[in-house]
This record gives structure tokens, sequence and C-alpha cells, in this order.
């Protein structure tokens, strides 16, 4: 089963249907499968954290005999995504060493820096209002202007305009590292 709960039309819930719709066409058994859950959450408040908002969360759990799977031959069973957005065109996004920048208003902002603190802004969050354990979280910034041939080749949690989700899934498995192939849910 997947959803992305739609509250309005905002972009980022416009972003979140897409790329639910994108995993669907990925593997569409997943739309009515009783053993995968995957939910895709648009405009998540972190309210008492720094930063408050998440564009996009994508939760993962998936307990099919055969999983999603990274072109390295991982599976990725259970995720916990914090995905940062952003619109600009290439003028406006420079790389340095492994960081990323956007510009607004002629000032440069560290998207990567941003990025990282969305891990701890959600893991704080959801280990002081729920009863649950937080989940390893994976940050990633989607550029959604840009294409895949003008990011840094160097290992990064950047994805293009035309990334796929077998490129999404290959980002997350590369990301979490040990710590999706030294487990396995069932």
């Amino acid at each position: 089963m997947i959803e992305a709960p739609l509250r309005s039309e905002s972009s980022e819930e416009r972003v979140a249907k897409y790329l639910a719709d994108s995993i669907v066409d990925y593997d569409p058994t997943i739309r009515d499968s009783g053993q995968v859950n995957i939910c895709v959450l648009a405009g998540v408040q972190c309210y008492g954290q720094s930063p408050q908002d998440v564009d996009i969360v994508v939760l993962i759990s998936d307990r099919r005999p055969s999983s999603f799977m990274s072109t390295s031959g991982i599976e990725l069973r259970n995720c916990c995504i914090a995905m940062e957005l952003k619109n600009h065109d290439e003028k406006s996004v420079r790389f340095e060493g492994p960081h990323c920048y956007v510009q607004y208003s002629g000032e440069w902002h560290n998207v990567s820096v941003q990025s990282r603190g969305q891990i701890f802004s959600l893991r704080n969050y959801l280990a002081d209002n729920s009863r649950i354990n937080p989940p390893f979280i994976v940050n990633l910034i989607w550029l959604r202007q840009l294409p895949s041939t003008v990011l840094p080749a160097s290992s990064n949690n950047l994805l293009a305009r035309d990334s796929t989700w077998q490129q999404f899934i290959d980002k997350i498995v590369d990301l979490q590292g040990d710590v999706v192939s030294s487990r396995e849910v069932r």
C-alpha cells in the first residue's frame, strides 16, 4: 500500500504525489500489497526543532520476500527519508566539496547543512512526541530543476530532476551503508 495524503495543493504536496506515482510506476504490485507500506508526507513540521520544516518525509516498510533492490544487490526493506526540495536553476546552485548551495536574494544558503539538520529535527521530534524509538533517517536533497549530468561525481546525497526510483533506492542504500545491509527486518 502506498499513500501520499494531500491536505492542500502546495508544491511539496504535488512533488510528494509525483514521487508516490513514480514508486507505483516502478513496481505496480505495491499499490495493493499487504506486505508493503509506504507513506509519502509533504510539509512535515517538527515543532520546537530547528530546522522545523521538512519538505517531504518518506516511510517505507517492505516485508515482501523480494523487496526493493539496489543495483549493487542490497535490499531496501525499511527506511525513513527526510527530503529537502530545491527548484533552483543551474545559475542558482553551486557545489563546493561535499556541500550544495542555493541562492536566495543574492545570498548563498548551504542546503547540505540544512538537510543534515533535518535528520536531527525529525529524530528529536519523534523522540519527544511519540512512543517509538526514532529510526535511522537518511537525508536527501532533490534538485528538481537540475539534470543529473551537472551533479558532482563524488559521493553525495543529491538527486536530480531526471532521477528514477531506482536511483533513489541506490542513493538510500549507499547512504545507509552498513545499517541497511547488517539488519534484515521481516
